[in-house]
């Protein structure tokens, strides 16, 4: 078994801090991270797609250009550190079609590096968003 930490790229710093207590580090990229940052790490890194807080949401057709450029960003990052894996959330229904939408959004990006990380069926916010 191998153990990982999460860190926001903000908190980067960190990682020199915990380096010999994991296995490896998964970096959550923010659509604004200066994803040089990672350029020097000796360290196995997965990229966390920033998701909901940074407004990603494949199922929803009006974020199409935001949800592109976030993905974009994390591939460059994953692409520079040779990450073999992006986790991602793939979003929350906001339409009857919001699965159709979604699966359509992803297919742009034919990887086989994303991984789909679900959340669940839970009311995150008063609009009782559905989490794919």
């Amino acid at each position: 078994m191998k153990l990982g930490l999460k860190l926001f790229g903000k908190n980067i710093t960190a990682l020199e801090r915990f380096k010999d207590l994991f296995d490896f580090f998964e970096i959550y990229v923010e659509p604004d991270m200066k994803i040089q940052s990672l350029k020097n790490i000796e360290i196995p890194l997965t990229i966390h797609v920033a998701h909901h807080s940074c407004g990603f949401n494949a199922a929803d057709p009006a974020k199409k250009r935001l949800n592109k450029r976030i993905l974009q960003h994390a591939f460059k990052a994953a692409d520079l550190v040779d990450a073999r894996w992006l986790v991602v959330h793939p979003g929350y229904a906001v339409s009857s079609d919001a699965e159709k939408v979604m699966l359509s959004f992803f297919d742009q990006f034919s990887s086989k590096r994303l991984l789909f990380e679900n959340c669940p069926h839970v009311d995150y916010s008063e609009k009782k968003e559905h989490y794919l």
